[in-house]
């Protein structure tokens, strides 16, 4: 019925579902490290460092996330339709989409390249406990003026069923919002939105300008590494439902 799910997955366990019933995306904007006002105006700019940002024509299972979250990507993996290292030299105005190769990135404010601090796997069999990426490093984002765009993905994921966002996040700022992903219709208006809010140390997932919004129920600290992932996928009743896990643990089941 053109209804999809709403899952954020942080750290591997879900933290909170919802529903969204418009998929309209291809016109849209798609940017990570910042949001964009009426106008296409940015502002409240990320603070920290990004890793490994993927993005997945399905919705992806908390095992299939679980099994990935640790380990690089091969880049040919199926329903994978864009990956961001983040190995990137400093300040390279092209983010380099190691996927297919056509979604690659646009950097704004030149974004830092530091050696990436993303923890190993608990398993050590499982999962590498070397950094992430061929070159083990992430973008540091300065919390200023520095994000990244990659609108054409946008007509891409119109055309799935379903789709996934996720990354390694480490905040490391003091504003109240800050934006990892945002999704926002051609005027700027925000459409999909996945932020951190330093002030009370929770991820927050809203769609259509704040209308829905969903906060995680456990706290996550600041200037710490989190593996985040929100999926989206179709299902029936017309209802907006949001999950959040911890950890492989049910945090919060709620529906709008």
């Amino acid at each position: 019925d053109g209804t999809h799910a709403i899952t954020l997955f942080v750290n591997g366990a879900n933290e909170g579902q919802s529903q969204r019933s418009d998929w309209s995306l291809a016109n849209d904007k798609f940017s990570i490290g910042q949001e964009y006002d009426s106008g296409l105006v940015t502002s409240n700019f990320w603070t920290g460092e990004i890793d490994e940002a993927r993005v997945w024509t399905t919705a992806r299972s908390q095992a299939d996330i679980q099994r990935d979250m640790y380990q690089p990507l091969i880049g040919t993996e199926p329903e994978l339709l864009a990956y961001w290292p983040m190995d990137d030299a400093d300040g390279a105005s092209t983010i380099i989409d190691a996927a297919t190769g056509v979604y690659n990135g646009t950097s704004h404010g030149g974004p830092a390249s530091i050696r990436s601090t993303v923890p190993p796997g608990s398993n050590s069999s499982e999962y590498r406990n070397t950094p992430l990426g061929p070159s083990g490093y992430s973008l540091w984002f300065d919390g200023e003026n520095d994000y990244i765009e990659a609108d054409s993905v946008c007509a891409a994921l119109e055309t799935a069923n379903s789709m996934s966002f996720s990354a390694w996040v480490k905040p490391t700022g003091d504003e109240s919002r800050s934006p990892i992903l945002w999704i926002s219709d051609p005027a700027g208006d925000g459409q999909i939105e996945l932020e951190y809010q330093n002030n009370t140390n929770r991820f927050v997932f809203a769609t259509t300008g704040y209308q829905q919004v969903s906060n995680s129920t456990h706290t996550f600290e600041s200037e710490q590494w989190h593996n985040i992932t929100l999926t989206i996928g179709e299902v029936a009743d017309n209802l907006r439902t949001v999950k959040l896990y911890v950890n492989g643990q049910l945090e919060i089941e709620d529906e709008f």
